[in-house]
């Protein structure tokens, strides 16, 4: 089992490492999130209270562009 890590709450001397890590395990495809939605960043109170209400399962993606 995959638990996703916060990489903002990581003591620094972890953080590179759990990076290499996290992105090895996206690469050979041993971690495949959920996408439930994307929404533009503009729509981040949006997003805030889908995720509030469960009305999508899995993660929302705030895109920037």
């Amino acid at each position: 089992m995959f638990i996703f890590v916060f990489i903002y709450n990581v003591p620094e001397e972890f953080k590179r490492p759990a990076i290499r890590d996290i992105t090895e395990c996206l690469k050979n495809g041993k971690y495949n999130p959920t996408i439930g939605q994307a929404l533009p960043l503009e729509q981040i109170a949006e997003a805030h209270d889908i995720l509030d209400k469960r009305i999508v399962k899995g993660n929302i993606i705030l895109t920037i562009i």
